[in-house]
């Protein structure tokens, strides 16, 4: 099988629109911090975790005792979300064995699509009750950068992280 990235983007779309309802019926007072969208490269996976305030804080401070260097304002590990692991969808777009069989060069030609599948369902997000400083992440597969889009002022605005917390504002 190829890589379709076409399809990944009506998958990852209809994702993220199936597990905010989901979120939002099964949590409907809950104020979202984080959103994370990660897709797993050779499980051909992607989940949906959900963070709250509060949560990020606790989990940032741990985080700070055991690396005294870290710059970061918040962990941008979603298995210490909340709620990881949400809701999750099984690929049909993604060949088997495509990061080994690429040596993980394929992160190149699904990184854009995840963000144009994403940026292009940020009006969903609006439906959860966000947290003032909220923000919408696809985790990064090398470690090195996650991107995301930031909420300040009811506006989405876009940017990068690059690991140790750095946060770069990439415009809308």
């Amino acid at each position: 099988m190829k890589w379709k990235p076409s399809t990944y983007v009506l998958e990852l779309s209809a994702l993220i629109e199936s597990g905010v309802a989901k979120f939002l019926s099964e949590h409907p007072r809950t104020e979202v911090f984080s959103t994370t969208v990660y897709t797993g490269l050779s499980s051909c996976r992607s989940h949906l975790a959900f963070d709250t305030f509060a949560n990020a804080k606790r989990v940032l401070a741990k985080v700070k005792k055991r690396h005294a260097s870290y710059q970061g304002d918040r962990d941008w590990n979603s298995a210490e979300f909340k709620v990881p692991c949400f809701h999750e969808v099984q690929h049909h777009s993604i060949p088997e064995h495509w990061e080994s069989d690429t040596g993980g060069d394929c992160e190149n030609e699904i990184i854009p699509a995840a963000i144009s599948a994403v940026g292009s369902m940020l009006s969903c997000f609006e439906k959860l009750k966000l947290h003032p400083k909220a923000c919408v992440i696809i985790a990064a597969w090398s470690d090195d950068v996650d991107y995301l889009w930031f909420r300040r002022r009811r506006q989405w605005r876009r940017g990068k992280v690059i690991y140790g917390g750095l946060l770069l504002d990439l415009g809308s």
